[in-house]
């Protein structure tokens, strides 16, 4: 009884403990549960353990699976708030062939051992799974069908075991697992359909099973504050939008189906993520994602180019690891283009220029075309600064003479038969010399970069 002093208790079943137990522990989830004991009034007692917060006792009323089942035929509200069922498997029950659960509730409740709502239908209101607890053991909702309410699985604990939500069904506006915490078993949402509304995971807590979104279909999808340690599958038939904010992937990522928008604000990839660049049409969906709002300020829009050059310097760094070379360079062009707009103006005018000027001449350094026609252009530009030197009766000589000149200059060939010393030049043809010269310097060193670059790749 010692042992019991010192923990808090909260009785479930009492909607002024749960208010109190909401307000000790709004921030922290339970991470494992114990059951302890049964007294004769059927009052359960279970150990919760928090990562970051003292353990306390939870105190549910044991409702039997007759009692659940006579729930559910009565067709009105069904509430499990507060109570604790062993072994729930709604296709064993004795209930009415094709009966809907109707306003389902069962925040502060607790399954013991595994539980299945497999081919399970809600109706009526939301459905609400809010600090629910599930032991140790597999729970499935596979081929559920949620109706068209919100559904909230905020801050549930699912123990040892895997959940399992394949095939299910979400047409409500919001589906909310934020603050949740899962255990060391796979959670599966493969082939699920989330219709058009958003389901977020924030500050979710998830183990070192898989997480799989396979096939599935979604509107808006957001991760926010997760540190994922083992492989996430996000490879959606199709998905609107994905929002991984705070994220850092330490294992390995897939990503696909985007349609609309994608962002990775303040993310970080350190391990492997796999997405197609072409596919996904990458580019398109990261400006979406942070350049469509409105942006009625210079510092909204500098802030808004500066989250997507991070989203972009993500890709190219991870692109480098994988071999992915072309869609590097791509992704290092997308980050070097909106890096350069979140510069101010006042405080990095001569690093603006630069690289906008180098972005234009060779795509930051990874495009050889682009750098072989500002050699073409250049050529053509001084040579047609040089032509009138070269004037005579026969202007197609005249014009060929005066781009071979240009030519040999920027080649810095000089073979000796033309120079301004003999071909009467002005002091102002004579400078665009030493200048074309250097340009040609610098443009040829660039192209032999980049091919070598290329070939060492």
């Amino acid at each position: 009884m010692s042992e019991d002093k010192k923990i808090k208790k909260y009785m479930m079943y009492s909607e002024d403990d749960r208010q109190r137990y909401d307000k000790d522990f709004h921030n922290y989830t339970c991470v494992s549960t114990k059951y302890v004991s049964t007294d004769k009034e059927g009052i359960v007692k279970i150990l919760a353990h928090f990562k970051y917060s003292p353990s306390c006792y939870l105190l549910y009323k044991k409702m039997t699976l007759a009692e659940a089942a006579e729930m559910i035929n009565k067709g009105k509200g069904i509430s499990f708030v507060g109570r604790y069922l062993s072994d729930f498997n709604i296709n064993t029950l004795k209930v009415k062939k094709g009966i809907a659960l109707y306003d389902f509730d069962a925040a502060f409740s607790y399954f013991d051992g595994s539980a299945s709502f497999a081919n399970a239908s809600f109706s009526g209101g939301d459905v609400n799974f809010y600090r629910a607890n599930f032991g140790r053991g597999n729970l499935s909702f596979y081929r559920a069908d949620f109706g068209e309410r919100s559904v909230n699985f905020s801050n549930a604990n699912f123990d040892k075991g895997n959940v399992n939500f394949a095939y299910s069904r979400f047409s409500g506006e919001k589906m909310s697992f934020n603050g949740a915490n899962f255990g060391e078993g796979h959670v599966n949402f493969s082939k699920s359909d989330f219709g058009k509304g958003s389901l977020t995971f924030h500050y979710t807590g998830f183990s070192d099973g898989d997480i799989i979104f396979k096939s599935a279909k979604a509107g808006i999808v957001s991760f926010e504050a997760i540190k994922f340690v083992s492989d996430v599958n996000l490879q959606f038939t199709e998905i609107g939008s994905l929002h991984l904010k705070s994220v850092i992937n330490k294992d390995h990522m897939r990503i696909s189906g985007i349609k609309d928008k994608l962002s990775f604000a303040a993310s970080e990839n350190l391990g492997r993520l796999d997405i197609d660049w072409q596919e996904n049409h990458a580019r398109r969906a990261i400006e979406r994602a942070h350049l469509s709002g409105k942006m009625d300020s210079a510092e909204k829009r500098r802030t808004a180019y500066a989250m997507a050059a991070h989203d972009f310097l993500l890709l190219k760094e991870n692109y480098s690891i994988t071999g992915q070379y072309e869609y590097e360079d791509s992704a290092h062009r997308a980050h070097m283009k909106y890096n350069t707009r979140s510069l101010k103006w006042k405080e990095s005018w001569g690093k603006k220029l630069f690289n906008a000027a180098f972005g234009a001449i060779s795509g930051y350094g990874t495009k050889i075309s682009n750098i072989l026609l500002s050699c073409f252009v250049t050529v053509f530009a001084f040579g047609l600064v040089y032509l009138s030197a070269f004037a005579g009766a026969d202007n197609v000589r005249s014009f060929l003479k005066a781009m071979y000149f240009s030519t040999i200059t920027f080649l810095t060939i000089g073979y000796g038969d033309l120079s301004p010393m003999n071909t009467g030049f002005t002091d102002l043809q004579t400078f665009c010399t030493g200048l074309e010269g250097f340009m040609g310097l610098l443009l040829m060193s660039m192209v032999t970069v980049v091919v070598v670059r290329k070939v060492l790749r």
